[in-house]
């Protein structure tokens, strides 16, 4: 098996092995990558939400899905 190929499938495991107990366990910020990857996603839309002043609930509200469409699309990548 060729350097790519198993790289390939340590990712693909990786990634398997994060979302099961993210998702089973959501609340207890039980995964391996997604709580880094929220913790390190969070600054950018909270900067812009205290630009936002009257709109900062709508920016916020935006930013957890958006967090979570990025974390699926590294994943894939």
């Amino acid at each position: 098996m060729s350097i790519e190929k198993t790289l390939g499938v340590a990712l693909t495991l990786l990634f398997l092995a994060d979302i099961f107990p993210t998702v089973l366990y959501a609340r207890a910020g039980a995964g391996l990558l997604a709580p880094g990857w929220n913790w390190g996603m969070w600054p950018p839309p909270r900067g812009i939400a205290g630009l936002a002043g009257g709109r900062r609930g709508t920016v916020r509200s935006i930013a957890g899905p958006l967090i979570v469409v990025s974390l699926i699309g590294a994943s894939v990548l």
